[in-house]
């Protein structure tokens, strides 16, 4: 007696699990997170940061340097000649430590170099983006600008993927 009432109970635990699971998929998209909460939740998840840039950039790669000298004001022009805008991501996360891993430096850091170039009238700083989407829309919209998102967000026809940056926990 005992075991077919175990079993009943397991079956019964089962079922409710499945009925939740359903109403989660149901349910979930009405109550679930709003669409920032959603991509933070994305990359948080995800292991391959992409530097965009707006699709009219010359240029088709660049290097842990290039991007150092960009973001620090060193190189203010592409290639081309362009003005470089640099877009920032506002949201803490892993997309924003992995990039600033990659280049070596604290946000802390590149702010106060932001503030020092903006004082001696050499730059300013970045304007700062809540999520990808909205960095993925300016980027788009802005000649000559770069900026950084989840890899998975990233589409060829909105923007151009300069370099792929894996995390270290790949």
């Amino acid at each position: 007696f005992r075991g077919v009432l175990m079993r009943e109970i397991s079956q019964m635990l089962i079922s409710f699990r499945h009925l939740a699971l359903l109403a989660l998929l149901v349910i979930g998209p009405i109550w679930g997170p709003d669409r920032a909460q959603a991509e933070a939740v994305a990359a948080s998840q995800s292991a391959v940061v992409a530097v965009i840039a707006h699709p009219d950039v010359t240029q088709d790669t660049l290097t842990r340097d290039d991007l150092l000298d960009f973001f620090t004001g060193d190189q203010q022009q592409w290639s081309d000649g362009t003005q470089v805008v640099i877009k920032e991501m506002k949201t803490r996360g892993t997309v924003r430590s992995v990039f600033y891993d990659f280049i070596g430096q604290r946000p802390s850091r590149l702010k106060s170099i932001w503030l020092r170039n903006m004082l001696s009238g050499e730059g300013g700083r970045p304007e700062s983006l809540g999520s990808a989407t909205e960095m993925i829309e300016c980027v788009a919209g802005t000649p000559g600008a770069i900026g950084f998102v989840d890899a998975t967000m990233a589409r060829a026809e909105h923007v151009k993927t300069l370099i792929l940056i894996p995390s270290d926990k790949q």
